[in-house]
């Protein structure tokens, strides 16, 4: 009964990103190069960013803001794929981020694609619906997107939350 009565106060949508959001971390928990990022911090950014992101479409009017939450959690996943896969290519883009150029800007040049575009191919990978597939790949160039003003809220989530967890790391102003 408590459960039944969780799921009715919850919404299953919400206990569906809530889900997503517990799990995920221990899919990626395994790690094995794992000392070259600070995992808790990468998680604190992309909970806070998908918060954010979900606060900006509640301010907006969108209804389902938990797609938001979802793009916002996902938006960089891509990250923690070349980090294990392709470390020294991770190391790379580390090794390369300044206070003038954008990270992403970095890693295109680098890879010839951004954590953001390995992230859509992931999320698309695990079926996950198509406008969250737009919002995460388009979140540098919402304009681009099929909806831009939903690829327009994670990137300014994520900007907002880069600028605070980031700051003191490259000096790269997020908000400019």
């Amino acid at each position: 009964d408590s459960l039944s009565r969780a799921i009715t106060l919850i919404g299953t949508a919400d206990l569906y990103s809530l889900a997503l959001a517990t799990s995920t971390p221990d899919a990626f928990g395994k790690l094995e190069n794992y000392k070259h990022i600070d995992i808790h911090r990468f998680w604190r950014h992309s909970v806070n960013t998908g918060i954010t992101a979900r606060i900006l479409a509640d301010n907006c009017g969108y209804r389902h803001s938990e797609g938001f939450f979802l793009a916002g959690l996902f938006h960089n996943l891509g990250k923690l794929v070349i980090l294990e896969q392709m470390p020294d290519a991770y190391l790379h883009v580390k090794a390369k981020l300044c206070a003038d150029k954008a990270p992403w800007v970095i890693e295109r040049e680098v890879l010839d694609y951004t954590y953001a575009d390995i992230s859509e191919a992931l999320l698309k990978c695990w079926n996950m619906p198509s406008n969250l597939l737009d919002m995460v790949g388009h979140q540098h160039k919402p304009a681009d997107a099929l909806d831009p003003a939903f690829s327009a809220i994670i990137h300014i989530a994520s900007r907002a939350i880069s600028q605070i967890e980031y700051d003191d790391e490259i000096g790269y102003d997020y908000l400019a």
